[in-house]
């Protein structure tokens, strides 16, 4: 709590590692902020004002750090409408794209669900989401399966958003 009071961030983006990890007494609190993980300008004054308080509550060395990112290379393939045009497809590739980076927490402008560390990021929900979204969006598919993070967050490492069209499947 002392950290959450006194730096302002969200209980839920604290997470502690309380094993040891120096040896005994000793604790790590991983911290994420709402826009990902944070700069160590914000985690230094952090780690002093909980070292002077002396309540560390989790051990008698308590390290605060920003949480370790786990980069993703994402592709995603994007099929319009039938009845777009060329600059609608590319307006809703674009909405696509900047939905899928608010999902990993570059951006706020979209209500999606967020990766998150210590979770399982779910593309079927993410997909969801994009088709409640925006109804042009015919289909997308994903180059991956979920993604399992550990003690980090996810971050885009690299992320490639494509216009595609389905071939027209014929009966005979």
């Amino acid at each position: 709590v002392i950290i959450s009071e006194f730096s302002g961030i969200r209980l839920d983006y604290l997470f502690f590692e309380k094993d040891g990890p120096r040896g005994p007494g000793t604790a790590n609190c991983h911290i994420m902020i709402e826009s990902g993980i944070p700069p160590q300008e914000q985690i230094d004054p952090i780690n002093a004002h909980v070292m002077a308080s002396g309540e560390h509550g989790h051990g008698d060395d308590l390290h605060c750090r920003a949480l370790a990112a786990l980069p993703v290379e994402l592709e995603a393939d994007v099929y319009p409408a039938d009845n777009l045009s060329a600059e609608q497809a590319e307006a809703l590739r674009l909405e696509t794209e900047n939905m899928i980076r608010s999902a990993f927490r570059e951006n706020q402008d979209y209500s999606v669900t967020r990766v998150l560390p210590m979770s399982q990021f779910s593309f079927s929900q993410l997909d969801r989401e994009l088709h409640n979204a925006l109804p042009k969006l015919k289909s997308i598919e994903f180059n991956r399966a979920d993604i399992v993070a550990g003690l980090a967050l996810p971050t885009l490492a690299g992320l490639q958003v494509r216009l595609a069209v389905k071939d027209a499947e014929t009966t005979p």
